[in-house]
Order: C-alpha cells, then sequence, then structure tokens
C-alpha cells in the first residue's frame, strides 16, 4: 500500500508529539506500523521503541507486520508487569485472579475476626475510595489483603497500573525507563483510561506517536475518557494529523456515518470521506416495521437475496444488546440460516481453572495461591483442611497438597499440568492457541502468559455462518453487507438523558455504521421485545432521525 499525503506526514513525523486522529478505514494500523518501520529505518534501535494495544490481537498484528522485536508491544497491562517486576523490590510472581478476590477478603475478614463490622462486598466497593484517617474497617481489610498478596508475590489487576505509576513517581526508576525507551506509541489512545494517561505523562519518554479516534470511543463502561484525546489535540505541545481517506465503505455509508456523529459536541473536528470509485453504490436503508418478527422476516429475505452475491462470512447483523443477538440467533437457526458469534474467554468450560494452575504453575510456593486453586478443584472445606495440615506441619500447602510435584515450572510443562489436574479439553485448546500466539510475540515467562491470559478476548468461531455481534464486539472488524436492527429509542439511547451518555451511545453506532464496506441496511419498530419485557411501544431512535436530516 502507497501511503496518502497525510499518512506520509505521520509516518515521517519529526514532532516530538505526534497525535494521529484516524477515521474509519483510514489505514490506522498501517500507519502505526510503518512509522515503527520508518523508525528502526532511520537509526532508532528497535528495543528502544515500545507499542501500547489495546488487546493481544492488535499486538500481534503489529508484530506480524513489522517483522522484527521492539522494546515491547503489548496492553499496558503486560508493560506495566515488566517494569514492576524489573524495580520492584518485592518480587511478583504471579497474578491474583479477579474472580476469587471477594473468597480471600472473606476469608481475610474471618481471620481478622471483623465478620461483624464488614462484609467482602463491602471491602471490593471500598478498594478504589480515597482513604479515611482514622481508616474504616474497609479499609483495615484492604491493607492486610494487600500485605497479603505481596507477601505471596501476587499482585491483582487493578494494583498492577496503580503500583506502576507510583513506581515511575520515583526519580531514579524514571530517568532508568528514559535512558531504556525512547519512543513510546500508543494505539486505540481513545479507549485509555486516566490512569493510562496518567502512566504516559510521569513516564515522560521523550518521543510519543498516538493513533486514535475520539468519534469511535465506545468504552467508557472500562473507564475510557473520551476528553484525554480531545485535550491532546488542543495542546500546543502536540501536533495533529488528521486521517480522513476512508478506503472501506462506499461514499452514501461515509455520508450517513458523517451526518450522524457531525451531532457530537466532544470531538475533533474531521470529515470521514471515501476514496472508493469504480463500483456502484446504493443508499444504505432506514427501514421500519410494526414489530421485532416482522423486522426478523424481512431481515432473513435480505440475507438470503444477498447470498447469491456474497458469502455468508461476508455479512453481519450488528446488535445493541446481547438479548436481542439471542433472539436473532435462535430465529436465524430455525429458519436454517447457519450464524457465528464470538465467545468470550471466560465463557469456555474450564478456562478459569486454566488461568488458576497457569497462575500456581508461576508462583507454586505461595499458599494464597494455592489454596485458591485447590478451592476451584476440591472445594472450600478440602482446601481449608490442608491449609490446616500445612499448619501443622509447618510447612507450604503445596508440600502437603500436591507431594512429588516440582517446585519450579516452565511455560513448556504447561500441558502436562492442564492435563493433570483435569482442565477441560476446550479450555486446553483455547489455552494452547493463546499460547502459541503469545510465543510468536515472543513470550517465553508462565508469569507473562498469565497475564497475557487476562487479556484475552472474545474469538469468533470458525463455523461458516452470518456474523452475529454486539456493536461492541464488532470494533475493529468489517463486513461487506452489515444490518443494524432494533434502532429504537428505548435501545439506543435507551432513555439515556445526560450528554456525555447520549454522545457515547452515538459513537457506538457510528463505529457500527462504519463496519459495512458495501451495504448498510438499518431498521426500527413500532414494538420491540426488551429482556425484561415483551411488545413494548417505541419510536425510532433519535439518531435515525438526525441521519436522515429530519433535525
Amino acid at each position: 500500500m502507497t501511503p496518502n499525503t497525510n499518512q506520509t506526514s505521520a509516518i515521517q513525523s519529526e514532532h516530538k508529539k505526534t497525535l494521529v486522529v484516524a477515521g474509519p478505514g483510514s489505514g490506522k494500523t498501517f500507519v502505526l506500523c510503518s512509522r515503527i518501520m520508518n523508525l528502526i529505518e532511520n537509526g532508532i534501535p528497535p528495543e528502544q521503541i515500545i507499542c501500547i494495544t489495546f488487546t493481544n490481537a492488535a499486538a500481534g498484528e503489529i508484530n506480524r507486520r513489522v517483522g522484527q522485536k521492539i522494546g515491547y508491544v503489548g496492553t499496558i497491562h503486560g508493560f506495566c508487569l515488566n517494569e514492576l517486576r524489573r524495580y520492584s523490590s518485592n518480587p511478583i510472581l504471579s497474578i491474583f485472579p479477579e474472580d476469587e478476590k471477594e473468597y480471600f477478603i472473606g476469608q481475610l475478614i474471618e481471620r481478622l475476626h471483623l465478620q461483624r463490622k464488614t462484609t467482602a462486598s463491602k471491602v471490593l466497593k471500598a478498594i478504589d475510595k480515597p482513604v479515611r484517617q482514622p481508616p474504616t474497617t474497609e479499609q483495615i481489610v484492604i491493607g492486610h489483603y494487600y500485605k497479603a498478596l505481596r507477601e505471596a508475590g501476587s499482585i491483582d489487576f487493578d494494583q498492577m497500573l496503580n503500583r506502576a505509576l507510583v513506581l515511575f513517581c520515583v526519580d531514579r526508576i524514571r530517568e532508568a525507563v528514559k535512558e531504556r525507551f525512547s519512543h513510546l506509541l500508543v494505539d486505540e489512545v481513545q479507549d485509555c483510561n486516566d490512569i493510562d494517561f496518567d502512566i504516559f505523562t510521569v513516564m515522560d519518554i521523550e518521543n510519543n506517536f498516538c493513533v486514535g479516534d475520539p468519534d469511535q470511543s465506545i468504552f467508557a463502561f472500562r473507564g475510557s475518557n473520551v476528553d484525554n484525546i480531545v485535550a491532546l489535540s488542543n495542546s500546543e505541545y502536540w501536533h495533529t494529523i488528521t486521517l480522513e481517506d476512508n478506503y472501506r465503505s462506499t461514499p452514501q455509508i461515509c455520508e450517513a456515518a458523517q451526518k450522524l456523529i457531525h451531532f457530537n459536541m466532544n470531538r475533533i473536528e474531521k470529515e470521514t470521506v471515501s476514496v472508493r470509485d469504480g463500483v456502484k453504490f446504493y443508499n444504505p436503508g432506514i427501514k421500519k416495521y410494526r414489530n421485532m418478527q416482522e423486522e426478523q422476516k424481512s431481515i432473513l429475505f435480505d440475507i438470503k437475496t444477498f447470498l447469491a452475491d456474497f458469502e455468508p462470512e461476508e455479512m453481519a447483523i450488528l446488535f445493541r444488546t446481547n438479548y436481542a443477538l439471542e433472539r436473532y440467533d435462535e430465529f436465524l437457526k430455525r429458519e436454517g440460516i447457519p450464524t457465528r458469534r464470538k465467545t468470550h474467554a471466560d465463557q469456555v468450560d474450564g478456562f478459569g481453572l486454566a488461568k488458576l494452575v497457569i497462575d500456581w504453575m508461576a508462583n507454586p510456593q505461595s499458599d494464597v495461591v494455592t489454596q485458591i486453586l485447590l478451592k476451584r478443584l476440591h472445594g472450600e472445606e478440602k482446601a481449608a483442611q490442608f491449609a490446616r495440615e500445612a499448619a501443622s506441619k509447618m510447612c507450604s500447602i503445596k508440600s502437603v497438597a500436591f507431594v512429588g510435584m516440582a517446585d519450579e515450572f516452565v511455560i513448556d510443562g504447561l500441558p502436562f499440568m492442564l492435563s493433570a489436574l483435569k482442565v477441560s479439553p476446550e479450555a486446553r485448546k483455547l489455552v494452547y492457541s493463546q499460547l502459541e500466539r503469545f510465543k510468536e510475540s515472543g513470550g517465553t515467562d508462565i508469569a507473562d502468559f498469565s497475564v497475557y491470559l487476562r487479556m484475552a478476548e472474545s474469538e469468533q468461531d470458525n463455523a461458516k455462518g452470518i456474523n452475529l455481534l454486539t456493536m461492541h464486539g464488532a470494533k475493529g472488524l468489517e463486513f461487506k453487507v452489515v444490518f443494524l436492527p432494533g434502532l429504537n429509542q428505548v435501545t439506543i439511547p435507551a432513555g439515556k438523558k445526560d450528554l456525555e451518555a447520549i454522545e457515547e451511545e452515538r459513537r457506538l453506532l457510528y463505529v457500527a455504521m462504519t463496519r459495512a464496506k458495501d451495504y448498510l441496511i438499518m431498521s426500527s419498530s413500532d414494538f420491540t421485545d426488551l429482556a425484561w419485557r415483551k411488545g413494548v411501544m417505541t419510536r425510532p431512535s433519535i439518531f435515525l432521525r438526525e441521519i436522515k436530516g429530519e433535525i
């Protein structure tokens, strides 16, 4: 691919701080990878380059395209763990499982004899709140929780970023990091949260190159804050380059999407302009039905028509809610239409146990990690029995529960351990596929792989069929034909009233619309079914009126 003028400006930028505002279909990943290769070609040592990505999959794609190892490419959690392990005085050997926090904190409360004063759920709610003086009962338990993790050589996911931020505030460590790394690149910067930005700021690496699009910021529920990327574009210290050429969608689809997003106030002004030509284009369809059942039948008819020209995998139906996705999946299967869905790693039977086994392999001498694994394998009573026996013999729980097991494990021993501890075949298959990608990215350490698995994304199944996805799950994908049913006011923006929430919903629909390459069919209905109630009277989403130019 030959870069266009703005892409070339971004790839070759000599500014210390460059923000690339990349619209949908504008070649964002191409620019990011070309930037890395350009730095290396101009004499920057590869080991001095960091590239922070939002997902493992993005990191794998960048590794594949760049073709050589750089200082770091991956999620911010992985980077922070690496730096904590390098500079922290306390060794970090494993990641504490999030879904076992409540159980472990409950055990701590019993040990501290505080059952009458607090509960595990109250402690969990207090973790991110400011510390008060004198400390509350919950804060006392939190202190013991972090102390127990530290002594066990473990760390939880939330603590990872907070501890890294504190670490980088130490002058000698910050200077050491700046000496090792000269260039920081950040992908999908609009999806970063406040602490991510704090970390980037405190690290103070000399050269920064951020790529993102405020119009595609759709993960506020995970903490992302669109204000951060908008603030960069308004800063006198940052040079902004805008990529507006869309190589994916037809002019009509781009025009409709632009009409919609134009109503958002908190954004960076840009146009989404299609550069496709030589194809017969069609206006996006906006249809209205009496109810969901009528809408389903119409989409079924359209799918059968499109199957004359497109493979099923080239089509997608995108939904605002999981409930609607489930309903359409059931309907299409009844009608003999095969479907494909994304399955989150944690939905795979046995994957939670597989993660615990890997955590334990990274830190087998930790009583904390061992007891959590035993609880999952044998139940709370048996796990407590092992703990009591170990205490009476003044030895580690591993010594009584896993007699004869090695004291250290390497990543190549993973297949044996997963099999020995009876992890399901489905979970083992998923772990091996993730392990293969991890090794391709240069990973070798079992603790690093534990973090990598914590960031495992949803995966599309390999079956042939129409793609069924949520709007959030479709981010980063593209299809020749896209259906957007259920665009009702009660569903999107779903009764939201404050400006920030409405703008987030508008961005979500914008992202969904710009997944379409050739055909985009949007629809609403007078009555719809919701998870808690059927036959709800509604009206078309206000966003459809904005697209049609009625507002």
